[in-house]
């Protein structure tokens, strides 16, 4: 299992002290166009600035009826991230991807939730990481 992987889970709580068989952690996100959608309702922009390894971690609360698209960047390859939560004290991995300088996500939730978008420098130096987020729905981000 990815050590930074097992770090995020601590870093928002955990799920009392299990961790993921690595046999099923999610796949990173699939490669493709985004569905044509009509205009986000809010745009979320943050800038992270962080030191090698370190970790940022953001709430996302939405259900099914909701979306967020996310759009993460970094001026080297180095971003770690992933979107999981943990409802009813268990553990939901979404998607994990390591080591990209770009990438962009349609999450859509399976149920109703607080959903965490974590994101890590991997890089080899200190950099900024910057989400935009692009809102639908009821969906809200919010920086912990």
């Amino acid at each position: 299992m990815k050590t930074w992987l097992l770090i995020a889970l601590v870093a928002c709580g955990g799920n009392g002290g299990s961790t993921p068989d690595p046999d099923t952690l999610p796949p990173p996100p699939p490669d493709g166009p985004l569905p044509d959608l009509p205009p986000p309702r809010e745009t979320v922009t943050k800038t992270y600035s962080l030191a090698v390894g370190e970790l940022a971690e953001a709430q996302m609360t939405g259900g099914a009826a909701d979306r967020a698209v996310l759009r993460l960047s970094a001026p080297v390859a180095g971003i770690d991230w992933n979107i999981h939560s943990h409802p009813n004290g268990t553990t939901i991995n979404v998607v994990v991807q390591e080591g990209v300088m770009e990438s962009t996500y349609d999450f859509v939730p399976t149920e109703e939730a607080d959903w965490y978008l974590l994101v890590r420098n991997g890089g080899p130096a200190n950099m900024d990481i910057q989400v935009v987020a692009d809102l639908y729905g009821a969906m809200t981000y919010d920086d912990l």
